[in-house]
């Protein structure tokens, strides 16, 4: 249900549809001209659209780190690979130096 608190801001149970909510507003501030509900309508239309751009790109990111974190795994491996190899390559030099 829509109840105002300190201010006259109104505080629209979030279940509510979005209509039924404008609805709402309109029965508990009839003084509110149909510019102002229009303003508000325009700027509650307005923070949704950036809502769900900003969940989108959200989204995106935390698919973009996920990709990252399996490769940064990836390059460990093969980084280690790599370190275990070139030892592997000293020491037989070392031997061979020894050996010579």
């Amino acid at each position: 249900m829509l109840t105002f608190v300190a201010g006259g801001c109104p505080v629209i149970d979030p279940n509510l549809n979005r209509s039924y909510s404008i609805y709402l507003l309109l029965v508990e501030k009839q003084n509110m001209s149909n510019v102002d509900l229009q303003v508000l309508q325009d700027k509650v239309d307005s923070l949704l659209r950036a809502f769900h751009k900003l969940e989108q790109e959200n989204a995106a990111l935390h698919m973009d780190r996920k990709s990252w974190v399996s490769e940064r795994k990836e390059l460990i491996a093969q980084n280690e690979l790599a370190r275990e190899k070139v030892k592997a390559i000293l020491m037989r030099l070392k031997k061979m130096e020894a050996e010579g």
